[in-house]
């Protein structure tokens, strides 16, 4: 969590509306969803690039947009690692074979 706690007080700054629980709030939702804290820093890593990039006005209610935002790259990632563990599978399966 460390990479995560580092960076957030940086984005904070540059982003009014946030409060500083937000932060390990997307790493939690991220690592209950993933398993993986390794995985959940760097959901948290992308959120705070997207949050950066996302005009103020756009957004009514920051910490949900971030929580929103942190669980649908935590979903996106579950599906990934879904995905190469099924190819992996019949990867070996095809090579018992």
């Amino acid at each position: 969590m460390s990479g995560e706690l580092r960076t957030w007080p940086v984005i904070r700054q540059s982003r009014p509306g946030c409060s500083p629980n937000t932060g390990p709030r997307v790493v939690g939702v991220a690592y209950r969803l993933l398993g993986s804290l390794s995985d959940a820093e760097d959901v948290a890593q992308e959120t705070w690039l997207r949050w950066a990039e996302v005009p103020l006005r756009e957004v009514m209610n920051p910490r949900a947009y971030l929580v929103r935002i942190g669980t649908r790259l935590a979903l996106n990632r579950l599906r990934q690692l879904s995905r190469a563990e099924g190819e992996l599978r019949r990867a070996v399966v095809a090579r018992t074979r």
